[in-house]
């Protein structure tokens, strides 16, 4: 009996530990997985918004020529406003937004179908290098993009 106790000794804290390091890695993926579907949905809401108010302006103000650049200012604005409301900490790029009318920056185009995207690089800034291996270096990209018939 005495030779069997001296050959286990030691593999409760083995198994202890590959039970605490398995639990660490799930407990961060969770972590991390949460907080880029919490990111997602933020985006998709500001993007969906955007969309809307631009789907309700007169048909005359989005055919007008040169309106590109006053809905790409009206689409950053409430993106960003949008994203720092939900808390997140990192936020997307202005020139990562892009309103278009049938596929065409809106202007002096029929409008048919309005698309609006935005775009975000997700980092971790929660355990930083700790945890390198889970998401690729250059972070993952989350692109949420809304399209909406126009009828004028």
């Amino acid at each position: 009996m005495k030779a069997r106790w001296k050959r286990e000794r030691g593999v409760a804290a083995i198994e202890m530990t590959v039970v605490l390091f398995l639990g660490f890695a799930l407990l961060v993926a969770v972590v991390l997985l949460g907080r880029l579907t919490w990111h997602a949905i933020a985006m998709q809401k500001a993007v969906s918004n955007v969309g809307r108010i631009v789907t309700a302006m007169p048909f005359e103000t989005l055919t007008t020529y040169g309106v590109t650049t006053s809905l790409h200012t009206l689409a950053s604005t409430h993106v960003l406003t949008a994203t720092r409301s939900a808390g997140l900490d990192t936020l997307p790029l202005s020139d990562m937004i892009a309103v278009q009318c049938d596929g065409l920056p809106c202007g002096d185009t029929q409008v048919g179908v309005l698309r609006v995207a935005a775009s975000i690089r997700f980092h971790d800034t929660i355990f930083g290098n700790d945890v390198s291996g889970l998401l690729p270096e250059q972070g993952l990209t989350v692109n949420p993009r809304y399209s909406q018939n126009y009828v004028p």
